[in-house]
């Protein structure tokens, strides 16, 4: 049986098409992609700027935090519509995700 979930407008959408969806941003937030590096790369480059690792690891959260919302706030000037709705949570999601992954990988260091 496959389990659907109801979304704005009162369309469903497959919970495997959407998992599916949020492990493709993650793979993309963990391996880089053209113009964004990876985590390994990003803690690399907050590793290099900052002497503790505490200080790095705050350091990259705060600049990504900084560009997530600026990624929210530039698709959701329109406003909140279905057509933008995934945009939005595309470049929320893969900033957070990316973040996250970068500093795991900054603690490992």
């Amino acid at each position: 049986m496959r389990k659907w979930l109801p979304v704005r407008g009162g369309a469903l959408v497959p919970w495997d098409t959407l998992k599916q969806g949020v492990e493709w941003v993650y793979d993309r937030a963990v391996d880089g992609v053209p113009g964004l590096d990876g985590a390994e790369e990003l803690a690399a480059h907050y590793r290099d700027r900052h002497p503790a690792v505490e200080e790095a690891i705050a350091a990259l959260i705060r600049d990504q935090t900084g560009k997530a919302g600026l990624a929210g706030f530039v698709t959701g000037c329109g406003g909140s519509s279905p057509d933008t709705s995934p945009t939005s949570a595309t470049a929320v999601g893969s900033r957070s995700a990316h973040s996250r992954c970068s500093s795991d990988a900054r603690r490992r260091c």
